[in-house]
């Protein structure tokens, strides 16, 4: 059983919690440039030059989407790169830049709902990176320890869960996890393999208590 502090000692915690802090920071930049926009009334006066309201949201979203996806494709480049294990780099490439375009996908909307409830974008930045966190890496880890078998509350706050798991940052967290527990799995069954001979990654899964 886990206590508390292997939970935190455990890498692949670590590891979803530092990839989602940095995604939060880079999803939730965008939300600047919409209050700028707001404060200058530069929205304004491009819906009175006849721009469709649509057009110019549609547009906005492309254009920082496309700039969150280049973000995305060199982050998830230089982490599957800097791995020291041999695995499936383009597997794990794939994997992980899906998963952050699909963030990207659900965050980057909430940033523009962000955009009304402030008149400065540096604090806009901070509010929404604020509520994000509590959302994402916190309420995750949260969740997580209270998990615990120590704790033997599981059964009681399966419901905190359930209803987090429609909030893209506590997702994202756990998707990141889960890949990472996966990628962790894969590197014990290989070595299975080499101990005692069984290759085939369902037997030699079979085996393990993960």
């Amino acid at each position: 059983f886990l206590g508390a502090h292997e939970i935190f000692e455990n890498p692949n915690l670590h590891i979803a919690i530092i990839l989602n802090l940095g995604f939060l920071i880079s999803a939730n930049i965008f939300v600047m440039n919409m209050i700028k926009q707001q404060s200058t009334n530069s929205k304004e006066m491009q819906t009175l030059k006849g721009v469709n309201p649509w057009m110019y949201w549609f547009v906005s979203f492309i254009y920082d989407f496309t700039i969150f996806g280049i973000i995305s494709v060199i982050s998830s480049a230089t982490y599957v790169v800097l791995q020291k294990d041999d695995f499936d780099v383009l597997g794990e490439f794939l994997k992980l830049l899906i998963l952050m375009l699909l963030f990207g996908f659900s965050t980057i909307p909430l940033t523009y709902i962000a955009s009304f409830f402030s008149k400065s974008s540096a604090s806009g930045f901070i509010k929404i990176l604020a509520v994000s966190f509590f959302l994402g890496p916190a309420m995750f880890t949260t969740i997580e320890l209270l998990e615990s078998p120590m704790l033997d509350v599981r059964s009681r706050i399966k419901f905190l869960r359930d209803y987090f798991e429609f909030v893209p940052y506590f997702i994202m967290s756990d998707a990141f996890k889960r890949l990472s527990e996966m990628k962790t799995l894969n590197q014990i069954c290989d070595q299975q393999c080499e101990l005692f001979g069984v290759c085939e990654k369902k037997e030699q899964c079979e085996q393990i208590e993960f």
